[in-house]
């Protein structure tokens, strides 16, 4: 669809890329430690088109654009998180990403902590990138 297209195109130019196994880099704006983006996209209510302008991180974005997830861009859905198995917060490669809820999240981040990734944390989830 033309705005993931448009929108995963914008976010992977903003990024630093060194390889594709690597972290990609978001070098736009930054709101505390993660990527920031606005983006634009067109309502249709009853008829009436309505452009729209939202914020959100910009992993958040790439990983909704690249696994087919936009509900994840409605603001009910912000109890899911889209975790960083790498534990880079400004990381936007897709491969690096996996949807999580806010407890999961949590207890990953003590893999962070511990510089280990401890899958007792987080059974049945992806294992952390170091």
């Amino acid at each position: 669809d033309v705005f993931c297209a448009k929108y995963t195109h914008f976010v992977l130019n903003k990024c630093h890329i060194a390889d594709f196994d690597s972290c990609y880099i978001w070098q736009g704006c930054r709101k505390t430690s993660y990527g920031h983006i606005c983006y634009t996209y067109r309502s249709n209510i009853d008829g009436l088109v309505t452009k729209i302008k939202k914020t959100t991180h910009s992993h958040r974005l790439i990983f909704a654009c690249t696994f087919r997830c936009l509900y994840l861009l409605d603001s009910s859905f912000s109890h899911v998180q889209v975790s960083h198995l790498c534990h880079n917060s400004l990381c936007a490669n897709p491969t690096h990403l996996t949807l999580e809820s806010d407890a999961e999240n949590k207890k990953r981040n003590q893999c962070k902590k511990h510089g280990i990734c401890v899958m007792a944390h987080h059974p049945g989830q992806e294992p952390c990138i170091f």
